[in-house]
């Protein structure tokens, strides 16, 4: 019976370590790269592991996310995690830690190559994320940071977005403001039949220094398993020559769904900038 007892006692404390749902999921990626003007060098581009752990209580669903990012270990730049805790409900959430603001949260649309590339007029990690339930097609979002915050943020910083879907594609808005900088950025993607492409356009009002401006479009076709792709993006202060002027191609193959393998290679025609090929694969489980 002491036993017994003793077992019923340990459960009772157990127990609730299991009452929610968790789950373990990340992603590896190994990378060779080669860039003119340089030694080649074989990398880990990626390697993360996350635990997620969701539970609802009285109708409130409370959900948490613990990054372990080697990215973060190794290089110590004293930015946030990416570990957040967030809370719904009647379809409004609230998220906390280290997440995307609400520029970060839409859009994005001509980042499409495994590697180089990537519009850079898509905001930043805020400590407070406010997603609104879907009106017909649209969801809103706010998003704040104070000046010491769960992202790592040094300075007050908000920020608002939208999207709408329509058949085969969708459409953002959405804007950023810190002590420094007026972000604003929106865009535009379509697929159809196995090709998508998209488009986007950014500038950041700097204050009483000059405008600076970022463009970008993809278009990538995908048959079966093959993804073949192409990039451009620019980045330029008004009155001055580009500072980013990269053309990316790549080809990727999905390897079951959760392996890539691709090639990726970018041509720059900025002076300052090496052309470059990177082969990788990635592994997501």
């Amino acid at each position: 019976m002491k036993k017994i007892i003793a077992a019923a006692v340990a459960a009772a404390f157990v127990a609730p370590a299991f009452a929610a749902d968790v789950t373990i999921s990340g992603e590896t990626e190994m990378t060779y790269v080669s860039t003119t003007g340089s030694t080649d060098a074989a990398t880990n581009a990626d390697n993360v592991v996350v635990v997620t752990a969701s539970e609802e209580i009285d109708g409130v669903t409370v959900s948490t996310s613990i990054v372990m990012d080697q990215d973060t270990v190794y290089d110590g730049d004293g930015g946030g995690d990416g570990s957040s805790l967030t809370v719904t409900t009647n379809g409004v959430s609230l998220a906390m830690g280290d997440v995307s603001g609400a520029m970060d949260a839409v859009g994005d649309y001509t980042d499409m190559a495994p590697a180089y590339g990537g519009f850079s007029a898509d905001g930043s990690d805020h400590s407070f994320l406010v997603t609104l339930p879907a009106m017909g097609s649209a969801t809103l979002y706010a998003s704040m940071s104070p000046t010491t915050g769960f992202d790592g943020s040094t300075a007050d910083s908000t920020a608002f977005g939208a999207k709408m879907a329509f058949t085969g594609g969708e459409v953002y808005f959405a804007v950023q403001e810190d002590t420094d900088s007026k972000w604003n950025s929106y865009g535009a993607k379509y697929s159809t039949q196995g090709l998508t492409v998209a488009y986007e356009k950014g500038a950041d009002d700097a204050g009483s220094s000059a405008d600076i401006k970022y463009t970008g479009i993809a278009a990538k076709y995908s048959m079966g398993d093959i993804v073949l792709g192409v990039e451009q993006q620019e980045t330029k202060t008004d009155g001055a020559t580009a500072t980013v002027d990269d053309t990316v191609t790549f080809i990727e193959y999905n390897l079951g769904s959760n392996v890539d393998i691709y090639v990726s290679s970018r041509s720059s025609q900025v002076s300052t900038t090496a052309d470059g090929t990177t082969v990788g694969i990635e592994y997501a489980f």
